[in-house]
């Protein structure tokens, strides 16, 4: 039984007529009678009561029409979420970040507009570290991948990387401790006697790699006091005196009222940049499509909502 034979019963049992019915199926009545008796001998019981004249559902016949409606249904909506996701209206987006991200204004703004112009499409919104992202945009479990890569470390070759916005690395610093007050920009060597408040490694590709590289290329390692990948866990360690932080400026605003942001200088870049990631050749969607076009549109200012 397929689903022209419920087709063909649900046009029978509402007109309770064969003749209109195959009118209305566009058919002729024999073959829709045949149809009718065929289903009739594979569930072994009677659907309707025919008579000269009159045509009437047995109780099998109210109960298959009941369902047979339920699985037409079903039916038309599979092929219209089909048709949406085809056309990237529906569907799934896959879109992996970092923990900073929610607190870029750019971020923020490209998920707000997404949503509003499609909203039948589904968000997979997953958190992870720099090196997990690049990996998963890589393999497709990712269709967009939003990273601080390191300056200067090159991506994988497959990968599309469009870029999004760049802002410094900046010092932060309780506001009583002994670098508070000290005039712009310090030197990163300055810093080097003081524990730091780090992030979790993400193996040399992210913000913490860049600001590992940036202290040992200053000449010292930094002394970890403590670590934790929560912008807000961070900041309240640095508030509490627990330690020192490098932070990108977008996280400014998130900061305690106290807290003291300073600019660094170092022979290597502390500049942060963030990059949108694609797979150049496979994996490529609808959803993602449209994604990007809405982030590229933010990016030239286009369409940036506060």
């Amino acid at each position: 039984m397929d689903l022209r034979h419920f087709r063909y019963f649900v046009a029978v049992a509402e007109e309770l007529n064969f003749t209109r019915a195959a009118r209305r199926l566009h058919i002729s009545q024999p073959p829709l009678s045949q149809h009718i008796q065929a289903m009739e001998q594979e569930l072994g019981t009677r659907l309707f009561e025919r008579s000269r004249g009159h045509v009437a559902l047995t109780h099998a016949g109210s109960v298959l029409l009941l369902e047979a409606r339920k699985v037409l249904a079903q039916a038309e909506h599979a092929l219209a979420e089909t048709r949406r996701a085809a056309l990237g209206e529906g569907g799934v987006l896959s879109l992996g970040y970092g923990a900073w991200a929610p607190y870029s204004p750019i971020f923020a703004s490209t998920l707000r507009i997404f949503r509003e112009e499609n909203p039948l499409v589904e968000l997979a919104l997953q958190v992870g570290r720099t090196d997990d992202i690049i990996a998963r945009t890589c393999n497709g479990d990712l269709q967009v991948g939003l990273v601080r890569p390191r300056d200067g470390l090159p991506l994988p070759a497959e990968l599309d990387a469009v870029a999004v916005c760049s802002e410094a690395l900046m010092l932060v610093v309780s506001p009583g401790h002994a670098l508070a007050d000290r005039p712009e920009p310090v030197p990163l060597a300055d810093v080097a006697p003081y524990p730091f408040v780090l992030g979790i490694s993400d193996s040399g590709h992210g913000v913490y790699g860049q600001v590992l590289a940036a202290c040992r290329d200053a000449g010292f390692e930094p002394q970890v006091a403590q670590r934790s990948n929560n912008a807000d866990t961070i900041l309240a360690l640095v508030n509490e005196g627990m330690g020192i932080a490098i932070l990108p400026e977008s996280l400014r605003p998130l900061g305690m009222a106290p807290l003291r942001w300073l600019r660094l200088s170092a022979r290597t870049s502390l500049t942060s940049s963030v990059y949108a990631l694609t797979h150049g050749r496979r994996f490529g969607t609808p959803q993602r499509e449209r994604f990007m076009a809405v982030l590229r549109a933010g990016i030239a200012g286009d369409r940036i909502r506060d």
